[in-house]
């Protein structure tokens, strides 16, 4: 495998991109790597610093339609692939838990750019990993979700071919649970103790883009995740195409109407960014907590006032939002609709009461909107 890689960089002459100068080989212009200690990192194993190559460098490909593939998931929901079959059929057992306030049919990890080059979707209980760049079903793990935890059981398939070590396979779907699903740094599993650190460096790259600043040949310490797994829902797919019957089916089926998803945000403040004044409107009558609150503690309030939607905010504060709710930092409406430098949206919150001596961090919303020079919300805040 690493030689494979290695006789790929070992071309001479120019690439098609590069406009004919110089005739180094692709392996001389890859940037050096090195090794952290064991002793320099929180894993506990000597570490790989892929950095200088992994986020440095940038996708390319002859082929157009692997461009196509790569950002096609944007608008992807994931359900073409629910009944597609890993090419791969050998099983193993992955044994892996993850912490979960709710895990319901929809996105894992979604690729945005070139560089990103897996999909994840979970749905009818079963973990779907996808090269992004081929749109090929890889690996399917079966997922139980009880007490707070989601059991990852049993997986199909394979992620960089089926001669892989069964270790290597489990210890790969771990890192893309933490790496991509829950944005932690976490070091990306080497297949074999690299002879040439350049060639380790690119075949991470190749693997996983900038998702893999570090990597390590034995398995790193497993610190506990610091966030729980979630998804971006259908529910909340659902929520931001302004879908109602679709949004009742998942209420009918049981998602909760507060739902968070991966970005932190209830489906209430999904409908407040897409600017859909009807949805938003009608998650509320429906019961949703015209307060819940996003993982920064936000409220949908918050949100409103950033967007900016004087009507929005007209409507949450007529249902009784509550004007001086603070984040987990400690700033409310009126710092945001203060810094954002709506005069509207400033005259709405203070005429429902709100507190403009409210402080955050050393900083009222007077303070905040001097520094940003609106001279007029500056008078009004006085």
């Amino acid at each position: 495998m690493w030689k494979e890689i290695k006789r790929w960089l070992g071309r001479t002459g120019p690439r098609p991109d590069e406009g004919g100068e110089g005739k180094k080989t692709e392996l001389e212009k890859v940037p050096q790597v090195g090794w952290l200690a064991d002793a320099d990192n929180k894993w506990g194993v000597p570490v790989l610093d892929v950095r200088p190559v992994t986020q440095g460098m940038s996708s390319w490909s002859r082929d157009p339609q692997c461009a196509a593939n790569a950002i096609s998931f944007l608008s992807d929901d994931g359900l073409g692939f629910v009944n597609q079959t890993p090419e791969v059929t050998r099983v193993t057992e992955a044994n892996l838990q993850f912490p979960t306030d709710g895990l319901f049919d929809g996105a894992i990890f979604i690729p945005r750019v070139m560089e990103e080059k897996w999909a994840m979707y979970f749905h009818s209980g079963r973990l779907l990993c996808i090269r992004s760049w081929t749109r090929t079903l890889v690996a399917v793990a079966d997922v139980k979700v009880a007490d707070g935890l989601a059991h990852f059981g049993r997986l199909q398939g394979a992620f960089t071919d089926e001669n892989e070590d069964a270790t290597f396979t489990v210890r790969l779907l771990n890192y893309l649970l933490r790496s991509h699903a829950l944005e932690e740094v976490f070091p990306a599993p080497l297949p074999a103790e690299p002879e040439d650190l350049k060639v380790a460096a690119m075949w991470c790259f190749n693997m996983f883009g900038r998702r893999a600043p570090l990597a390590a040949v034995a398995p790193p310490a497993q610190t506990p995740p610091l966030n729980p797994l979630r998804t971006d829902s259908l529910f909340h797919f659902a929520v931001a195409r302004g879908d109602t019957d679709a949004v009742l089916a998942h209420l009918k089926a049981g998602v909760p109407i507060s739902l968070i998803a991966r970005d932190g945000l209830p489906a209430l403040h999904w409908a407040l960014a897409s600017r859909n004044d009807r949805m938003a409107g009608w998650l509320l009558d429906q019961g949703c907590d015209v307060d819940v609150r996003s993982v920064e503690g936000a409220t949908a309030l918050m949100t409103a006032v950033q967007s900016p939607r004087p009507g929005q905010v007209e409507d949450l504060l007529e249902r009784k939002a509550n004007v001086n709710a603070k984040d987990n930092r400690g700033f409310t409406a009126l710092h945001r609709a203060a810094e954002s430098g709506n005069e509207e949206i400033v005259r709405l919150l203070l005429g429902k009461g709100a507190d403009r001596s409210i402080a955050a961090e050393g900083h009222t919303a007077l303070s905040l909107v001097e520094m940003k020079q609106h001279s007029a919300i500056v008078q009004l805040l006085r």
